[in-house]
């Protein structure tokens, strides 16, 4: 059995099971989920999905008992955060590894020093497979068959949005979920460039083009990609009326003009290039 105060094992208990990680599954990439083998786990009040998502974060390091309690009480934690916090891992630990023989030391959650880690297996966590899966797409901006799948199948991963739905205003969820969310939309600029230069029919990817456009205005890159689908699809009149839009909507709100990149897709565009690179 654990110790009373949620520390860790009795002195001589066995091991801990490296399986008992194995059919654990977290969701971040939207609403907050875990499961284990398919089941829904219940990860407790707000405090105690706070104590998890941190663990997580830490991708396996050690995260101090100070560090949870600054993260989830703040500055002036209560006297009793130090009995809580252990409540709170015992809690996780019993429901994460329900079927955890007693007397042996918990296999996910483990307590390390001054703090605690959590192990789990590769890929377990739905944004850790997503950003491997861009890091197999590579740097650049290939067009290739193999980078769209990956990138595919990356975005895929996504079951909504923002990433930690429900909770990505929370201090200790709200930067990774906005580093997320960026990275996100990073990829739907470069799914949509990749798929214009494979030479994918332009027309098909119009509607695309101008929902990221609208979606965020203020991001050059997507006006140069609606930009480029209108020429390739109808012409350069209709690809010129897009970077007029793109002008004004960037003057009125930011009082700026066009940067080098949009720039010089109209200046390929103007030469009556045959078929200009995508940003």
């Amino acid at each position: 059995m654990e110790r009373a105060d949620g520390e860790g094992p009795r002195p001589g208990a066995p091991e801990p099971d490296p399986n008992m990680a194995g059919g654990l599954r977290v969701g971040v990439l939207g609403e907050l989920t875990v499961t284990r083998h398919g089941r829904a786990l219940n990860l407790g009040g707000p405090r105690q999905r706070a104590v998890f998502v941190l663990l997580v974060l830490a991708r396996g390091s050690v995260v101090t008992s100070d560090r949870l309690i600054d993260a989830v009480w703040g500055e002036e934690p209560p006297p009793s955060a130090v009995g809580a916090l252990q409540a709170y891992i015992s809690r996780l630990r019993r429901e994460l590894e329900p079927g955890r023989a007693a007397g042996t030391r918990s296999g996910v959650i483990v307590r390390e020093g001054a703090g605690y880690s959590m192990s789990l297996v590769e890929d377990a966590v739905d944004a850790w497979r997503f950003e491997r899966l861009l890091k197999r797409a590579g740097p650049a901006a290939p067009s290739g068959p193999q980078t769209v799948a990956l990138l595919t199948e990356a975005l895929a991963l996504w079951k909504g949005s923002p990433a930690f739905a429900g909770c990505a205003d929370e201090p200790w969820a709200r930067t990774e979920a906005v580093r997320l969310g960026e990275l996100r939309e990073v990829v739907r600029e470069r799914l949509l460039a990749a798929r214009l230069e494979r030479g994918e029919h332009a027309e098909a990817l119009l509607a695309e083009a101008e929902a990221l456009a609208t979606e965020q205005p203020l991001r050059e890159e997507r006006w140069s990609l609606l930009a480029l689908a209108h020429y390739r699809a109808h012409g350069q009149a209709e690809a010129l009326s897009v970077l007029r839009r793109a002008r004004r909507i960037l003057a009125d709100r930011l009082g700026i003009d066009p940067g080098p990149a949009l720039r010089s897709v109209e200046a390929e565009i103007l030469s009556h290039a045959p078929c200009p690179a995508a940003p």
